[in-house]
């Protein structure tokens, strides 16, 4: 009995992964399990234990050190904590599975390397001092073979070994303390020379460390291949028009670019100004180092799970795209991946999401922040192979053949899923849009609104397009815009639509009684007149003080609060994990709309928002705090936000600029009021 007790215990921690039938459909990757103990940690105690041993140390660097300590360690704990770090995922577990076969001999060194999976698009990984390394979902979904994988961990756990990113510190720190006779370009160039120097290191001894796995040494060649053309999507395929078209509609041959622009071949790349060698470069360093008769495997563990892991990436790099509004990227990559799973259910609605979201933008709909990471939708002549093809057809079809294709896939994708709210309100939206398409439509006689100035290159190829659907489908027919009177006044264009429905100010709010917190912000910066350096420490101590001035205004004014903060749950709270992250991936999207409409575009790549309003049984989200800068006149700003996760919208906004330093009574003040505010209105 004994012994069944601890394997229970033994085993209580293990996450059992239930594999999604991709076939079907895809569930974004969440968090599960146990959460770890940085979770529950404070940063603050981890920094000032490892300061404290470092000052027991006689070492030149102590001071250096203590600084990197301090940053290093709170970058860590924003990104564990950020909702973009995978905890306890079938991802994350594969990698450290890979990490058990590299060290299977270093137990010692075994337990000090942790693997995270990230949620970004980027082909990268990150090693800190501690041994935490995160690994960009984007370098998983790029990978051809776990072997390539488990050599991209070996290089990351060398930083490591080797400390680099201790050294790194140290040394660019050394160049910014002795700057006599040199201009700031050439410590640029010291320091990008002092990194490639490291990256180089870590190539070569991380493939002695490989050597010794029985992967395949051509592999660790083969990922350099692939970082080489990181820039590419993950899998290049043929993309041709007919994947929009029916029986009834073809889109003409002018529209599917036949001449291709090649692959750039980054050999002669310059990478003076790099923290990394070039590409080519570190290939042809690996490849001298393959043994000539060496053999090895490119998959130790099951190849079936490297294939699902790396789809689940792929999969996941689709909803990225869409939460950095990169419709066009999304687009294609579901519809590469539609190549291989034709009737998965969300590959469909991420298609039809990039159609909704390029047909807003062609009409002025929606448009891109001045301060996006994307200005606008990437133009076809910046694209390389094969997705040029689709850009060019984004690019070149006008607005009105645009939204037709978009209604014509949506709606008739609806009907395959008629419960899928989604593909219900997309197409609802896109049938709408109809009555401004410059277009006449075989309608079998219905009484359809046909305009009646149609371009005649429109007309030629879209006339039929919905003939079977105004033969046989009454939800078609009856949400299809009617003909109206030739003395009929449009009471808006889309133009002027735009103005008036999303220039609108924050309204008041009031009978808020219950929102969901987010992390609040205390943010404190230092500056000496040169730099400015962000007291991390400080900060945190003010952080939790403002947290429970928060939890005790909300008490006295009897107004609920459901705090979603990745600091303040306890291990068994994975739920609260996720939720957090998908309010982020909200804010993260809503963010990157025109600022005057930012908070009405749409957003599509957090579908579980309802589940998380249901469960909290709100649909507000506040976010407030203060920012603080010590310099040598002393200011700080208090700011308050609430976002209506239904509507959809920025709703009420606050911040005040003020001299001195916050007292902890005036934090208190400004929380109570904002609470009565939203109680009550102004």
């Amino acid at each position: 009995m004994k012994k069944i007790i601890a394997l229970i215990l033994c085993f209580s921690n293990i996450v059992a992964f239930s594999q999604q039938n991709l076939k079907v459909d895809y569930k974004p990757i969440r968090s599960q399990g146990i959460l770890p103990q940085s979770f529950t940690r404070a940063v603050k105690e981890t920094v000032e234990h490892e300061i404290a041993d470092l000052k027991n140390v006689d070492d030149t660097n102590a001071r250096i050190k203590s600084d990197l300590l301090v940053v290093s360690n709170y970058a860590i704990d924003w990104e564990i904590k950020s909702g973009n770090t995978l905890i306890n995922d079938e991802i994350t577990a594969y990698l450290s599975s890979i990490v058990d076969i590299i060290l299977k001999n270093q137990p010692e060194l075994r337990k000090k390397i942790q693997v995270y999976a990230s949620k970004s698009t980027v082909v990268n990984a990150v090693t800190f001092y501690n041994g935490t390394i995160f690994m960009d979902l984007g370098l998983i979904a790029h990978a051809e073979n776990e072997a390539q994988l488990a050599y991209a961990l070996c290089h990351e756990i060398i930083h490591y070994n080797k400390q680099h990113h201790i050294q790194g510190w140290i040394h660019n720190d050394s160049l910014e303390t002795s700057l006599e006779g040199k201009t700031s370009e050439d410590v640029f160039k010291e320091k990008c020379n002092f990194s490639k120097d490291q990256e180089s290191e870590a190539d070569s001894l991380g493939f002695y460390m490989y050597k010794e796995t029985n992967y395949s040494q051509q592999q660790a060649v083969e990922m350099f291949e692939m970082l080489r053309y990181a820039d590419l999507p993950f899998e290049l395929v043929e993309f041709n028009k007919s994947f929009f078209e029916t029986t009834s509609f073809r889109i003409p041959d002018k529209y599917q670019l036949q001449v291709l622009a090649p692959v750039k071949n980054d050999s002669t790349e310059d990478d003076s100004e790099s923290t990394h060698p070039n590409t080519l470069k570190r290939k042809e360093t690996i490849q001298r180092m393959v043994d000539a008769n060496s053999k090895g495997v490119e998959f130790k563990l099951d190849q079936n799970r490297f294939n699902y892991v790396r789809e689940l990436a792929q999969f996941e790099m689709c909803r990225l795209f869409l939460r950095y509004r990169d419709y066009n990227a999304a687009l294609y990559s579901a519809y590469s991946l539609s190549k291989k799973y034709p009737d998965n259910l969300f590959l469909m609605q991420t298609i039809s999401k990039c159609l909704y979201a390029i047909s807003l933008n062609h009409t002025g709909y929606l448009r891109y922040n001045k301060d996006s990471y994307l200005d606008g939708p990437i133009h076809y002549l910046e694209v390389e192979s094969y997705p040029q093809q689709l850009y060019y057809l984004i690019n070149k079809l006008p607005d009105s053949q645009w939204n037709i294709l978009s209604l014509n896939y949506v709606f008739r994708k609806h009907l395959k899923f008629p419960n899928d709210k989604m593909l219900s309100a997309l197409s609802d939206s896109l049938l709408k849009s109809m009555f401004y398409v410059n277009a006449s439509f075989e309608t079998g006689g219905k009484n359809i609104f046909v305009n009646e100035n149609p371009n005649p290159d429109t007309t030629s190829w879209t006339k039929n397009v919905f003939a079977d659907l105004f033969a046989n489908n009454q939800e078609f027919i009856d949400k299809f815009p009617k003909t109206i009177g030739h003395d009929f006044v449009m009471p808006y264009t889309p133009k002027s639509y735009h103005k008036n429905r999303f220039a609108q100010k924050s309204r008041t709010v009031e009978n808020i009684g219950i929102v969901m917190c987010l992390k609040p912000l205390y943010l404190i910066y230092n500056y000496d007149g040169k730099e400015v350096r962000t007291n991390y420490l400080e900060a945190e101590t003010q952080q939790k003080i403002l947290l429970q001035t928060i939890n005790d205004c909300a008490e006295k004014q009897n107004f609920k609060l459901v705090i979603l903060d990745p600091g303040m749950i306890d291990s068994t709270e994975v739920v609260k994990l996720n939720d957090y992250s998908i309010v982020t991936d909200w804010l993260i999207e809503c963010s990157d709309g025109d600022e005057n409409e930012k908070s009405r575009v749409p957003i599509f790549s957090a579908d579980e928002l309802q589940d998380v309003v249901k469960r909290y049984g709100t649909s507000h989200v506040l976010r407030t705090g203060f920012a603080i800068l010590n310099g040598k006149v002393k200011e700080y700003v208090f700011f308050a936000v609430i976002y209506d996760l239904t509507e959809n919208r920025q709703v009420y906004i606050k911040q005040e600029l003020f001299k001195g330093k916050p007292s902890k009574s005036f934090a208190q003040d400004k929380i109570c009021a904002l609470f009565d505010e939203l109680k009550f209105g102004n």
